[in-house]
């Protein structure tokens, strides 16, 4: 395993920590109806989208010199 695939494992494991404080349950142990874990994904893949525009936005206004 590389050192990127590493820090993503461990990334993942504190994430599960926080998950498991946060919602009191594992992945495992969650028991929600399919469409509810299709919505979840959803709003998380339509926050990465918005956190990607936010880095395009970025670049292209340092590539431009206007910070």
């Amino acid at each position: 395993m590389s050192g990127i695939e590493e820090r993503v494992c461990l990334k993942l494991l504190e994430r599960a920590k926080v998950g498991r404080v946060k919602y009191g349950v594992t992945m495992d142990e969650a028991n929600l109806p399919p469409m509810e874990w299709m919505n979840h994904l959803q709003e998380e893949l339509m926050d990465s989208v918005v956190y990607l525009q936010k880095m395009i936005e970025l670049k292209t206004r340092l590539n431009r010199g206007d910070e």
